[in-house]
């Protein structure tokens, strides 16, 4: 195991960085970081553009110093500067240069779920108008939940707080929270109720001093996310990771369900529900007619979560993608800033710098093909798959941003490209929309693909190999083996499928239309030519 982080912050000109040694000692650091940008240059230098022009390396005292330095410049001609301006993960790359081998045991998870009066309407989120009622916390699979009333544990793995009011039971949570110091918290929608509503009730009964203790670094952040059009409120304790499992699942098992509560998934994939309570109408009449039921309605949501993780390992899952994409792990969720995050390494690793985000015009790009079904039975019917097709399109065609040459005009349609007549110069590899693309050196593109795509390839043969090692020796030392390697290839698996989502994205850096629909209108070619 080498040293590894848990979480990167910034907080004005410092790094906050929790993690742990190669000994396996936590630790808590503020980094006074000093980052380091690019302009171009006359004179020769180590480091180039991806047009293979020269730039000079200028080094800051600090983030801010960088940050007026970017201010000054912007929109000055022929200034362009180059680099990467996220610091947080630009020393997360300067720090971990290799490959980061890391313990998830170490790593501190806690499963939570709060259960909030209901008396007289529904609880707001924002106002944290209601009383909570119960919180229920586990670390490594012991249950610390606080109450209001009397409540008789039946399993030894659960500790019951008797609290005489809501102050004390906020009070007692939030030492043993402290206690613990979370590296993560999960739970069933807690990212847009438990997670807010907790701290919002927080400062409702105490004060906002109170409820940055939840951070270990004394620090909130507050940011709104929009879902079905409205705009949501969320927190995160600074150095906590909020990894929502309802959002781990909706993005890592390619599943369409039909319904997202946990119930129904809790018994789609273990075949068990929560605690049925329908007897008592509501969940207020439940808290106030048989407490010790809705204690154990609460306990039930955490036990089901921990479950959840048990058969599907989807949290050790974001470790995996986190520690190999070297980014913070609730930014496994999207692919823009992970994939921007690995083209910038990969680049720098050769001595190449990236541009400034530039937003480009927003087209309408052409999707994948969807064949019309042929109504009745069919007698012959054959199964094909191309495997990763997108990451092969992009290395067949050599598609990238510094390979593309232009578009050629009256290009014939998909349809006419079918008819197999048309016959394309063969100087460049031409794509089905037209785009063409030089084929004298690899773009850094297809060449992450190959890249992604062979560390999948060996990890799944050291995979193969370790396992069969496991079944004749039953060495219970291989079995952690096996569970890294086989969320290490799931991991790649799963970048290597998301690159295309952060190619046909406007905020990406490297978003080019043309590009994006070189892609998918090749895959339509491809598979309607099978």
């Amino acid at each position: 195991m080498s040293a590894f982080y848990t979480n990167v912050s910034r907080r004005s000109n410092d790094l906050l960085v929790r993690g742990f040694d190669a000994n396996g000692n936590r630790f808590n650091r503020k980094v006074k970081y000093q980052p380091y940008l690019f302009i171009q240059s006359k004179d020769q230098s180590k480091f180039k553009t991806l047009d293979d022009k020269p730039v000079g390396k200028i080094e800051f005292d600090s983030m801010s110093e960088a940050r007026d330095f970017l201010k000054q410049y912007e929109g000055v001609s022929g200034m362009d500067i180059y680099g990467l301006t996220d610091f947080v993960y630009a020393y997360i790359n300067d720090r971990y240069r290799s490959q980061i081998s890391y313990d998830p045991k170490l790593i501190r998870t806690v499963y939570i779920d709060i259960e909030v009066s209901s008396k007289d309407g529904f609880p707001d989120i924002a106002t944290a108008n209601k009383p909570i009622t119960a919180i229920t916390i586990s670390w490594r699979g012991r249950k610390h939940v606080f109450g209001l009333n009397d409540f008789k544990p039946h399993k030894d793995d659960v500790i019951y707080y008797h609290c005489k009011d809501e102050e004390t039971l906020l009070a007692k949570f939030i030492t043993y929270w402290e206690e613990i110091s979370p590296d993560c918290v999960t739970g069933w929608n807690i990212e847009f109720f438990d997670i807010p509503y907790i701290i919002n009730r927080i400062k409702t009964v105490f004060d906002d001093n109170e409820a940055k203790r939840l951070s270990p670094w004394k620090l909130l952040r507050e940011y709104e996310v929009e879902i079905r059009g409205k705009m949501n409120s969320a927190y995160t304790p600074v150095g906590v990771n909020v990894l929502d499992y309802i959002n781990l699942y909706k993005k890592f098992t390619y599943s369409q369900q039909e319904s997202y509560s946990l119930n129904h998934i809790s018994f789609v994939e273990l075949g068990e529900k929560k605690v049925d309570y329908s007897e008592y109408g509501s969940l207020n009449d439940l808290y106030e007619k048989n407490h010790q039921l809705f204690i154990e309605y609460n306990i039930k949501d955490v036990e089901l979560v921990e479950r959840l993780e048990d058969k599907m390992k989807l949290i050790e899952l974001v470790y995996a993608i986190a520690f190999d994409s070297k980014i913070n792990f609730e930014d496994t969720l999207g692919s823009v800033k992970q994939w921007d995050v690995i083209i910038h390494n990969y680049l720098l690793e050769q001595n190449i710098v990236i541009p400034q985000f530039k937003k480009k015009p927003e087209k309408e790009i052409v999707g994948g093909y969807v064949k019309d079904p042929k109504i009745g039975m069919s007698e012959w019917v054959v199964s094909m798959d191309f495997k990763s097709l997108y990451p092969h399109l992009i290395m067949t065609y050599n598609i990238s941003s510094e390979t593309l040459v232009g578009m050629m005009e009256g290009f014939p349609s998909v349809d006419e490209l079918l008819k197999g007549e048309f016959q394309a110069p063969e100087d460049y590899s031409y794509c089905a929309n037209g785009t063409y693309y030089s084929k004298e050196k690899l773009g850094f593109l297809p060449a992450l693909m190959k890249k992604l795509y062979d560390d999948r390839a060996a990890t799944q043969k050291e995979l193969k190999t370790i396992k069969k090692e496991f079944n004749e020796t039953k060495n219970k030392e291989l079995e952690r083996l096996i569970s890294a390697l086989d969320n290490r290839q799931k991991a790649l698996k799963i970048k290597l499928n998301s690159a295309y989502g952060a190619l046909a994205n406007v905020y990406f850096r490297w978003f080019n239309a043309d590009i994006a629909e070189a892609v998918t209108t090749s895959g339509q070619l491809a598979i309607r030519w099978v």
